[in-house]
């Protein structure tokens, strides 16, 4: 509340015609003066606090609010910050403090530090776009990085695995300094089956990963491969309970156990058999048992 009083100056003073008391003088010059004294302060206190449109005259402004609350805004055309990080290769730190939307074009397998975080007990995100330039890559998150890490395809641990080049976005959010982030991917649909389907055209034994977006892998040899041959095939890194992936081939494809899959899922032990030329085989995953299962 304002200090200022417009009412301890008597405006009616001095009075025409008669002797006026100096003291009546004296104690409206005081009430001035007190009164541009807290108009100065209370301007200098409100220059130091308000939100700004533009900077004041002599100053640069900031518009730092320390966290305090804006109760009850309705927000029009609202923005936020966006910093360009460049093109990246191994370690490095993003800062939240510097944008909530940052993005980064690779140049080879990253690992990923985040640092500036808010203080405890407030809510934030960031959203992180990732560029690859090929494919494969692969994107190494801190441990503080806990929440859902393991539901984001292509996840093994803390290194997730972007299975072809293109643009992926992943939003992290923390509530307590960055010490638990969570992390969500805003471009895949990690929840639905995949329907993609792979081709190899191997000419002699060779090992075959399938592509993360995949259900379906063919293989057809080509040139002097043998009519029968061996082949070493790890399934997709998948994480939806109840996956299907199926594997055909033109010719007789001797498997002698060499069907894998991703981090924690592996093949059931009676899963992996030959298959015939022109047929195929089938794996279901069980997310419970962390097992893909033959089913075909």
């Amino acid at each position: 509340m304002s200090s200022i009083n417009p009412n301890n100056i008597d405006g009616t003073y001095p009075i025409a015609g008669q002797d006026n008391d100096s003291q009546g003088f004296r104690d409206n010059f005081t009430n001035i003066k007190n009164n541009f004294t807290f108009a100065y302060n209370e301007l200098v206190d409100l220059e130091s606090k308000v939100v700004l449109k533009s900077a004041l005259d002599g100053t640069t402004i900031s518009n730092d609010m320390s966290y305090a609350q804006l109760i009850s805004p309705q927000l029009l055309k609202s923005v936020e910050t966006v910093n360009n990080l460049g093109s990246k290769t191994g370690s490095f730190t993003i800062n939240w403090a510097d944008a909530h939307f940052q993005y980064y074009t690779t140049t080879g397998d990253t690992t990923l530090a985040f640092s500036g975080w808010p203080a405890s007990a407030l809510w934030t995100k960031l959203q992180l776009q990732i560029t690859t330039d090929t494919a494969n890559r692969t994107v190494t998150f801190p441990s503080a990085v806990s929440v859902n890490l393991s539901n984001i395809s292509g996840a093994s641990g803390q290194v997730v695995t972007l299975p072809t080049a293109g643009v992926y976005v992943f939003e992290l959010t923390s509530y307590d300094n960055g010490t638990t982030i969570a992390i969500q991917d805003l471009l895949r649909n990690y929840d639905t089956t995949i329907q993609g389907y792979q081709l190899s055209k191997p000419t002699g034994n060779i090992g075959i990963a399938m592509n993360q977006d995949t259900n379906r892998l063919h293989i057809a040899p080509t040139g002097t491969a043998p009519v029968s041959f061996y082949t070493s095939v790890t399934l997709p890194n998948v994480t939806l309970d109840g996956t299907v992936v199926t594997i055909s081939s033109n010719v007789a494809v001797q498997y002698n156990r060499t069907v894998s899959g991703w981090g924690i899922y592996s093949v059931d032990s009676g899963a992996n058999t030959a298959i015939s030329a022109g047929s195929s085989i089938s794996f279901l995953l069980s997310t419970s048992e962390n097992k893909w299962f033959k089913v075909g």
